[in-house]
């Protein structure tokens, strides 16, 4: 993997180093499929002059052929070799205009579709998604032009498993053809360990619309797709959807005009957790607005945990968040509700006169977060006619805010500028947070608490943290490798600076050296 660095605001951000402490642990399994289902081959490698999909050795070259016989026989999973498909196909979805050809790759009704595998393997654990990337790549595959929708689903009864979904760009002429640019008509049940990139629409949801259902989206990466209006990744776009995204990453997407780089949308019950969100913009055209640059919530519910919001930047409002709604007077309050629990906000920049979190009308719940080098303010909250709505509680926030508990305290980040939001030793966020509203553990499945109370912020500080230069989850050889590049002057990371004392020398070394051999 190559060692991405995206630069927003003055502040440099390493993926690879990012990626490493932030594995986020799901408790359940979500892609449980009958082990007796049928099972259909794609190989795009397959020379055998036999395709009947029966077998690696006689895969189907494409992947709607596999499809179309898994769905005739009554379902099944459709298991696809690495490789870029990127193939030509034809396919009629919209029935206002059932003659215009979109592109797509359709998966229909009661279809798992897995990527990730070698060509050899006999079971699905077997794969390692990873090594072996698969690709539908929608950038020539309508008649040589771009897929309005790279995938559309037919139905919510459907899996897609690591995949790698890009080069769709949703600008027809019609409201069909002009959001979805990456996944389209509806949303899959669950979407797993898939990457979303580099799709674009002229409508909300480059990335991906969410209609009604409860979809799930764990361990998937959205990155720089590009919408003219609102939802530079995701659109929320029904108020009945109760979307649930885990794990996952939100990296370089953009909204031109209108609202969330990342995440935007009018409505429904957005939970997302262990999730980190760098790089987005909304705003980027002149004169265009730009209101939350990594998440804009209109209306409903949204709750989010164990998040990093990092470099994000919004032309407007909101260099992070920003919330709005209206008052409802049947409910005597705002029609909108956002829980915020353990994030942690670093280095997002907004307009003039706006904040990381930007709240316009909504009842707000804010606990265990850190607010730390945003500029131009860290928070700003317009209902100021309901104050008790919003409530900021041991939090640190820079320059203070009133509420229980709060700190304005140097956060003591093991590498902020690296990305490593992880808490020194010395921190004062350790032990002060509340276990009111608390994730039972971090972003990493490290439990909470691991001392005499939370931790404040995404990360619950663990004994030895700092001796783990890598965040690899341990110290090993690679640690002592890279605090003896610090010390010779060959990296420049702060995590090498173990004992604290802005330098990295021999007693870092040493003590690095003793932890990895257990001493």
């Amino acid at each position: 993997m190559k060692n991405h660095v995206w630069q927003s605001s003055g502040c440099t951000v390493c993926r690879d180093s990012l990626v490493k402490w932030t594995v986020p642990l799901v408790g359940i399994l979500l892609v449980t499929s009958d082990v007796t289902a049928a099972v259909w081959y794609v190989d795009r490698d397959n020379l055998s002059g036999m395709q009947d999909g029966l077998r690696w050795a006689t895969a189907y070259n494409a992947i709607q052929p596999a499809i179309d016989a898994a769905y005739a026989g009554g379902g099944g999973e459709v298991w696809v070799a690495e490789g870029i498909y990127d193939e030509r196909r034809t396919t009629y979805v919209y029935p206002r205009i059932p003659s215009v050809n979109n592109g797509a790759l359709l998966l229909k009704s009661g279809i798992e579709l897995y990527g990730g595998f070698s060509g050899i393997e006999t079971v699905r654990e077997e794969r390692d998604w990873r090594m072996h990337p698969t690709v539908i790549d929608g950038s020539t595959a309508r008649d040589g032009y771009p897929s309005y929708q790279v995938v559309w689903v037919e139905s919510r009864a459907t899996i897609l498993d690591s995949v790698i979904v890009r080069g769709g760009r949703a600008e027809g002429d019609y409201a069909e053809m002009s959001s979805g640019g990456g996944i389209g008509g509806y949303d899959p049940a669950v979407t797993a360990n898939c990457t979303i990139k580099e799709n674009f629409a002229v409508a909300p949801g480059a990335g991906m619309v969410i209609g009604e259902g409860t979809p799930v989206i764990v361990n998937c990466t959205f990155q720089n797709n590009e919408s003219m209006q609102s939802g530079g990744a995701v659109d929320l776009a029904n108020s009945a959807s109760r979307p649930e995204i885990v794990g996952c990453w939100f990296i370089g997407n953009t909204s031109q005009s209108g609202g969330g780089g990342a995440i935007g949308g009018f409505g429904g019950h957005l939970t997302v957790r262990n999730s980190v969100f760098v790089g987005n913009r909304a705003g980027t055209i002149p004169g265009g607005d730009g209101y939350g640059g990594a998440i804009h919530k209109f209306f409903d519910v949204m709750t989010l945990e164990n998040c990093v919001f990092f470099g994000n930047h919004a032309s407007t409002e909101g260099a992070a968040l920003r919330t709005s709604g209206s008052f409802n007077p049947e409910m005597g309050e705002y029609d909108t509700r956002i829980y915020l629990h353990n994030c942690t906000f670093w280095a997002n920049v907004a307009g003039e006169g706006s904040a990381v979190l930007h709240n316009t009308g909504a009842v707000v719940n804010v606990r265990n977060s850190v607010f730390w080098n945003n500029t131009p303010l860290q928070i700003v909250n317009n209902v100021t006619d309901y104050p008790p709505l919003f409530s900021v509680h041991h939090c640190l926030v820079q320059g203070g805010y009133e509420g229980e508990g709060n700190l304005d305290l140097d956060p003591q980040f093991v590498d902020a500028v690296n990305g490593d939001v992880r808490l020194r030793p010395t921190s004062p966020c350790i032990d002060v947070g509340t276990v009111d509203f608390a994730p039972a553990a971090d972003i990493r499945g490290v439990a909470r608490p691991q001392g005499a109370g939370v931790d404040i912020g995404t990360y619950e500080y663990q004994a030895g943290d700092e001796l783990d230069i890598d965040a690899s989850g341990g110290t090993d050889a690679v640690d002592v490798q890279l605090v003896i590049n610090g010390a010779l002057g060959l990296d420049s990371r702060a995590s090498s600076d173990v004992d604290g004392n802005s330098v990295v020398d021999a007693i870092d070394v040493q003590l690095v050296i003793n932890a990895a051999l257990g001493l």
